[in-house]
């Protein structure tokens, strides 16, 4: 009976409790080896017969602490490093955000914006752990197994977890450029040709508006003979603008091209004299806006001409004897909002 008691008392109590090393204890000194019911493992033994001896000098049994480290620290710092690191995340200048410890401890962190995607960051993260030497020809760690789903965890731990990255909205290509080609397309709705006619139209629109936001800046900075190339050219007076120039670029004539067409199929599609004038009215203004937009990117990438050759004169000042620079660079925006990037976007 003393041998069943001990049993069911033992199999009853929880796990890892003050009670269970108790039982287990009594059923190690009381019950030889081959009467027990259920296998005790050696180590296990080990420990029941140490309690044992402590319960048979009058001492109490305490609770130890046990924690697991699945990580080493030196490889977790490496990890954090290159986490935080400028290339893949910035600081917010708003916001914090609290994250919770093992220990139960919460700490405010500022809020971080990855500045490219989790698996962007892990695959750089990989290709500096060869380089370090970290990693075995098979790809396995030496330090500690730092798995796509840990890093993954962590990285959405410390950042704002956004499946997309953020940019900052562009009010100028908004106006100049988004509302301007919304409009035209509510145009080329509303007249009356056939649907082939349409679609043409449409994709020439999608051309024009591709080649102003992301292909521009490209022929901005082209050395040739064509007009609407080189800062020079797009920063020079009217009157004053080179002569010689005799080229012709195709993509710099879409928008152009677009707008002979759009005017020729209104006066064809448009029957009505008054809603005529009217598409003929919003298609000038477009017009308008997108050569504004085209002046807009020249000075913007002057201005951004400007700056690197500032900040590579900064960058030598700072490696040369000078030991105090006396240049800096500071951005002020007074309205910044941030959308999330399409996908779309991001493959630019």
């Amino acid at each position: 009976r003393a041998k069943v008691a001990i049993s069911r008392i033992k199999i009853e109590t929880p796990a890892r409790t003050i009670e269970r090393r108790i039982a287990t204890a009594i059923e190690v000194k009381a019950i030889p080896r081959k009467e027990r019911r259920v296998r005790i493992l050696p180590k296990a033994e080990m420990v029941a017969e140490a309690d044992g001896d402590n319960l048979a000098r009058g001492e109490c049994l305490e609770k130890t602490e046990r924690t697991f480290e699945r990580f080493e620290l030196a490889a977790l710092d490496f990890m954090m490093r290159h986490m935080i690191s400028t290339e893949n995340v910035c600081s917010m200048s708003w916001g914090t955000k609290t994250a919770k410890t093992p220990g139960g401890e919460r700490v405010t962190l500022s809020m971080l914006t990855p500045r490219r995607t989790v698996g962007e960051v892990y695959n750089s993260y990989l290709r500096r752990c060869e380089e370090e030497g970290m990693l075995h020809p098979e790809k396995k760690f030496l330090n500690s197994p730092f798995c796509r789903g840990s890093f993954h965890n962590i990285f959405g731990s410390i950042t704002m977890g956004g499946p997309k990255l953020l940019s900052s909205v562009d009010y100028c290509t908004g106006v100049l450029v988004n509302d301007s080609v919304s409009l035209l397309q509510r145009v080329i709705n509303a007249l009356e040709l056939d649907s082939a006619k349409k679609k043409s139209l449409q994709a020439d629109l999608e051309l024009a508006r591709n080649f102003v936001k992301n292909q521009y800046s490209k022929h901005i900075m082209a050395i040739d003979t064509v007009s609407t190339h080189g800062l020079k050219r797009g920063l020079s007076k009217p009157t004053n603008a080179p002569t010689e120039e005799s080229g012709c670029c195709d993509g710099c004539q879409l928008i152009f091209l677009f707008f002979d067409d759009l005017w020729a199929a209104s006066k064809s599609g448009m029957k009505d004299e008054v809603r005529n004038k009217d598409a003929l009215s919003v298609a000038d203004s477009a017009q308008e806006t997108l050569i504004l937009y085209l002046g807009h990117r020249v000075r913007a990438q002057n201005q951004a001409e400007a700056i690197e050759k500032l900040l590579q004169e900064m960058q030598q000042s700072c490696t040369a004897s000078n030991p105090r620079p006396s240049k800096a660079h500071a951005v002020v925006d007074y309205k910044i909002k941030f959308n999330p990037l399409s996908a779309r976007e991001t493959k630019k």
